[in-house]
């Protein structure tokens, strides 16, 4: 569940948005994912210069084969 719910940043289309738990055990599952998302390193930029360059690249691509204007962004 942990795993599931971080994995690309959340953008992917099966990411988790609830989990219901039986009230008898929610403290202890509770317990058990603060210490699952531990184990996660932190999020960060989602966005890298990296990816962000080949977006670019990809844009204005697409116009140069005829997709349209790009709004000026950068």
């Amino acid at each position: 569940m942990a795993f599931g719910s971080n994995i690309l940043h959340g953008q992917v289309c099966f990411g988790t948005e609830r989990v219901y738990v039986h009230s008898s055990v929610a403290e202890k599952f509770k317990m058990i994912l603060v210490e699952a998302f531990k184990h996660f390193p932190s999020a960060g930029d989602t966005v890298s210069e990296a990816s962000f360059k080949k977006a670019k690249v990809t844009l204005y691509d697409a116009v140069a084969c005829g997709a349209g204007t790009v709004p000026n962004l950068w």
